[in-house]
């Protein structure tokens, strides 16, 4: 059985909570946090269509993210592409403890 990948920590929930829209590099890798709803949810942090930072974009109805540089929109939870089914994010999965947001990157 392959080893489970391991929880990163990402930083504080309260940092997501008041600016709505973090970005960091985790492991390597461009990952943006984002307050969604009542949810904390991460995904790649690049558009795959012209590499903009997702993190500078607007999330809204709590479930969307919207591209700064192109309009693309991509759903939170899965990753789809709204308005470009061509095109599709990585999500993956967090947690919080103790008020502290963690990603796990597979």
């Amino acid at each position: 059985m392959p080893d489970e990948a391991p929880w990163t920590l990402f930083g504080p929930e309260s940092e997501v909570r008041q600016k709505g829209l973090v970005g960091r590099t985790i492991n390597g890798r461009e990952v943006a946090v984002a307050a969604a709803g009542e949810r904390i949810v991460a995904i790649q942090r690049r558009c795959p269509h012209e590499g903009a930072n997702l993190d500078d974009g607007q999330v809204f109805a709590a479930k969307a993210i919207k591209c700064p540089l192109h309009g693309f929109i991509f759903d939170l939870f899965t990753g789809k592409g709204l308005n470009c089914p061509a095109f599709h994010i990585a999500t993956y999965q967090t947690k919080i403890e103790n008020g502290v947001v963690y990603v796990k990157i597979d």
